[in-house]
């Protein structure tokens, strides 16, 4: 009773049976042209061209049946008419399966290591479907029906049961290159993906209309309507959930995109601290290395006169060298990759404060305001620990501090920092000992999307105030609310 009544549903509304089913290839299709224009290092990506012309023509070949009505199919060759529509429907399909097969042939061809020959063989074996179509024309209007069957299970045997096959194997073993991209939705996608491939192996390649030859003899459209499961129907589900995997898996772009972004923000934030750490390598250690040697000239020249005055003078450089090796240490820190550090800016804040204290034996005064604490991803915290590695450095080294007094601000999008001393001040547009420093806090500052703003003058301290958000933006971007 239910599979009459299924059947009976189906058969009054097979037009938007076959509509769904044009639509979903035509969707995949159309999703994919628009998205593969953009280049990919990926074997899936450089190959989805090929899925979307297989989308774009089987999808408008689905919609003919529609209009191609069992009269217009029996007049044949007879009317012009006849002739482009039936004709041209049929040699649409195939065309379709061919770049089905192409997909396939060079997806699972350039995973294993083939030469591309194989998108060749696709198109090859189109030509000769062709061929055999052209030159078995029936001329009689009778027996136009079935030959266009034949020439349906042939177009479906030849290209698409192979082509839907080699896509679902082709598509699973893309998981280990895209393993790497750590990107759980995708390889869920790619799976659902090919089981639709699989599932259109069978409705789309196998199952054929009826013909007295094996497997058409017994595997045909009339046993799937025996069934209760009109084959029609079935492959709109596997078209259905073909389109929807797919389009899904079109993140694969956007996942490389951002993937490629990072490498050349990671590249360019490498050579920009390799720049910073060589200028102040230049004008501190340097400097201070070279002033060390010249103590200890003077420390040999006292030591036959006056021993006493070269054993302080030796005590006083011992003092200097520690400061050079603590000051290098500094620098080693400041090349640790960014992963390392933590994610919170509390908890990074607290690390610093807490070396800023060991080494100069004052607390600073740490504030935090704000409920809205979110992860900073790699390239900001890298860019905060820089930032306040700098500031703090400047402190202990030129502001003679007595009081330091921090102030963090969690916002929804990103956060604000205060950094207040007491110490000596200075003229921020005419200093020369924190140039750089300065220099490297406004450039770090606007990779990542942000702005730093110094306000000082002699004798009235130093207040640094800086903003930036929790992620970092894309290139070019600017998100920083106005102050």
């Amino acid at each position: 009773m239910f599979k009459a009544s299924f059947q009976d549903i189906l058969s009054r509304n097979w037009y938007l049976v076959f509509f769904v089913y044009g639509l979903a290839f035509f969707l995949m299709g159309f999703s994919i042209a628009l998205q593969a224009r953009r280049p990919s290092t990926f074997r899936l990506g450089q190959h989805l061209k090929l899925l979307a012309g297989f989308g774009l023509l089987h999808g408008a070949a689905e919609w003919a049946y529609i209009f191609l009505t069992p009269g217009l199919v029996n007049s044949g060759w007879e009317t012009l008419k006849g002739a482009v529509l039936t004709s041209g429907h049929a040699i649409l399909i195939a065309l379709s399966f061919a770049f089905l097969f192409a997909f396939g042939m060079g997806l699972l061809g350039s995973t294993w290591g083939w030469a591309r020959w194989g998108i060749k063989l696709a198109f090859f074996l189109f030509g000769l479907w062709l061929w055999i179509f052209f030159a078995s024309q029936p001329k009689d209007a009778f027996e136009i029906p079935g030959w266009l069957s034949y020439m349906e299970i042939l177009s479906r045997y030849l290209l698409a049961f192979p082509g839907a096959l080699l896509s679902s194997i082709g598509i699973i073993l893309q998981h280990s290159e895209l393993r790497g991209l750590k990107h759980p939705p995708l390889e869920r996608s790619l799976k659902g993906a090919s089981f639709a491939f699989a599932l259109y192996t069978f409705a789309g390649g196998l199952v054929v209309p009826p013909a007295p030859f094996p497997p058409a003899s017994f595997l045909n459209t009339s046993l799937m309507l025996h069934l209760g499961l009109p084959v029609q129907f079935l492959r709109a589900i596997a078209g259905v959930f073909m389109a929807y995997f797919i389009i899904r898996s079109l993140e694969l772009y956007e996942v490389e995109s951002k993937k490629k972004l990072e490498n050349l923000r990671q590249r360019e934030l490498l050579w920009l601290e390799r720049e910073r750490i060589r200028r102040d390598l230049h004008d501190g250690v340097t400097q201070a290395i070279y002033g060390l040697l010249l103590g200890l000239d003077h420390a040999l020249k006292l030591l036959d006169h006056n021993p006493t005055a070269c054993r302080d003078k030796l005590e006083e450089l011992k003092v200097r060298a520690d400061g050079i090796i603590t000051e290098l240490r500094r620098y080693l820190r400041a090349m640790e990759f960014s992963i390392k550090l933590p994610g919170r800016a509390v908890t990074l804040l607290e690390d610093l404060l807490a070396d800023y204290t060991a080494a100069t034996n004052q607390k600073p005064v740490f504030y935090v305001r704000g409920q809205q604490e979110r992860e900073l991803d790699p390239f900001q915290r890298e860019h905060l620990y820089h930032m306040v590695t700098e500031i703090l450095s400047n402190i202990q080294r030129h502001s003679q501090a007595t009081r330091v007094w921090v102030e963090l601000d969690l916002g929804s999008t990103g956060l604000r920092l205060l950094v207040k001393d007491d110490g000596v001040g200075f003229i921020p547009e005419a200093s020369t000992s924190r140039g750089m420093g300065l220099i490297n806090l406004r450039e770090r500052a606007a990779l990542a999307g942000g702005w730093v703003e110094i306000t000082s003058a002699p004798g009235k301290g130093t207040e640094i105030e800086l903003w930036i958000p929790y992620v970092a933006p894309e290139r070019g971007a600017r998100q920083w609310p106005s102050k």
